[in-house]
Order: structure tokens, then C-alpha cells, then sequence
């Protein structure tokens, strides 16, 4: 049987997982987004 302290490491570490994929996910939207843009100026 799994201690306390187990369970909040396991969900620590889900809550970090789901953090992380947050944010490369908003990096990928902001890189793609700013080569849009910049590829479409003129020049």
C-alpha cells in the first residue's frame, strides 16, 4: 500500500507533467505563430 507521501509525489509529478505540457505546447504555438507572421512581411 502506498504511503502519503508516495501519493503526493505521484500527483506532484502529474502536476508538473500537465505544467510542462502546457507550456511547451504555448512555445510551439508562439514559434509558429511568429514564423507566420514574419515569413508573410515583405522583403
Amino acid at each position: 500500500m502506498a504511503t502519503d507521501l508516495e501519493i503526493h509525489e505521484e500527483l506532484l509529478a502529474r502536476h508538473i507533467r500537465k505544467q510542462l505540457a502546457a507550456i511547451v505546447t504555448k512555445i510551439q504555438w508562439s514559434y509558429a505563430f511568429f514564423w507566420s507572421t514574419s515569413t508573410t512581411q515583405p522583403g
